[in-house]
């Protein structure tokens, strides 16, 4: 049993054993939830009409999103309450990516997202629920809880799709590869590939 939320996407999902032999589900998602836990408006947020005219309840919602980690005991009762762990210091966030190819339902420590400026900004803007940014971010080693500083890539007036990871077939490390994310420059009204490389987050 855990407090109400509400996810569209999921990260990673693992199984752990611990030094006891007691196993765990780990699994990360971003969730959307409140803080009193009975007004959450994602899906009423996520219609068209609201994105072009949100309220403040909708971008607070949107600005609420997390990357989190639930740990699932498997030894104990189904009424047990359990409780997140949030996995990155960014809020607004969504799309969560891996190296799906090499660690599907395995340890991982690396993920990919995308973000609302807004809501990381602090700044006022007419422009509501746009991904200005895409974001890696270190995961902790469950057990460990220790949340790593962000790496954000960013352009003036350019937006992105969800990121798409591509492992170097050659790479040793979970984060040898590249990016892909779809770039619109809202200035040329062009759209574009953008491709980073992985583990420096910088354009090729």
């Amino acid at each position: 049993i855990s407090d109400l939320f509400v996810y569209f996407h999921t990260g990673n999902s693992y199984e752990h054993i611990d030094a006891e032999g007691n196993t765990q589900i780990i699994v990360d998602l971003v969730i959307y939830d409140s803080e009193d836990k009975s007004n959450i408006d994602a899906f009423d947020a996520a219609y068209l009409a609201n994105i072009l005219n949100p309220n403040n309840n909708h971008i607070a919602t949107d600005c609420n999103a997390r990357y989190a980690r639930f740990v699932l005991p498997m030894n104990q009762g189904t009424n047990s309450r359990i409780g997140y762990q949030e996995l990155s210091e960014v809020r607004g966030v969504e799309f969560p990516m891996y190296s799906y190819e090499n660690y599907n339902t395995q340890q991982y420590e690396f993920t990919y997202l995308v973000g609302y400026g807004h809501c990381n900004d602090n700044t006022e803007t007419e422009i509501y629920r746009v991904n200005d940014r895409l974001i890696k971010q270190r995961l902790p080693i469950y057990p460990s809880t220790t949340i790593s500083n962000p790496v954000i890539y960013s352009k003036e007036n350019h937006y992105f799709q969800e990121a798409v990871f591509v492992p170097d077939p050659d790479g040793d490390d979970e984060d040898d590869g590249v990016v892909l994310s779809l770039g619109f420059d809202s200035i040329n009204n062009k759209s574009y590939l953008l491709i980073l490389d992985a583990k420096t987050f910088e354009e090729i």
